[in-house]
């Protein structure tokens, strides 16, 4: 699905719910959105082939203040709830991925 994403300057905000192994977890075993393999493989597949913004930059867009266009869909990810385990597990990752493509684009 993620290779259908435009090719220009645009913004799609992506929102999990829960981030784990529906298998071996007792409760609600339905609200997943991804396992964490699936989660790495689309952020990985995210950053080549998009932009990966944050909140701030996603709001820039909106508002048309951002200064640089893009030549590709910018992508903000969300998270619908707030479990610790996904905190832990995947948040802590994503939000340090995110501050390096911050600096590698203030770099530039």
């Amino acid at each position: 699905m993620l290779s259908v994403l435009p090719a220009k300057d645009s913004l799609l905000v992506l929102t999990y719910h829960r981030i784990g192994d529906h298998e071996n977890d007792p409760f609600d075993p339905g609200i997943f959105s991804a396992t964490g393999d699936q989660f790495d493989e689309q952020i990985s597949d995210l950053k080549r082939n998009h932009s990966l913004v944050t909140l701030e930059e996603a709001l820039e867009f909106v508002d048309g203040t951002i200064k640089e266009k893009a030549c590709r869909c910018r992508v903000l990810i969300t998270f619908d709830d707030g479990y610790m385990k996904m905190l832990v597990d995947r948040w802590i990752d994503l939000a340090t991925e995110l501050s390096n493509l911050r600096l590698k684009r203030d770099r530039t």
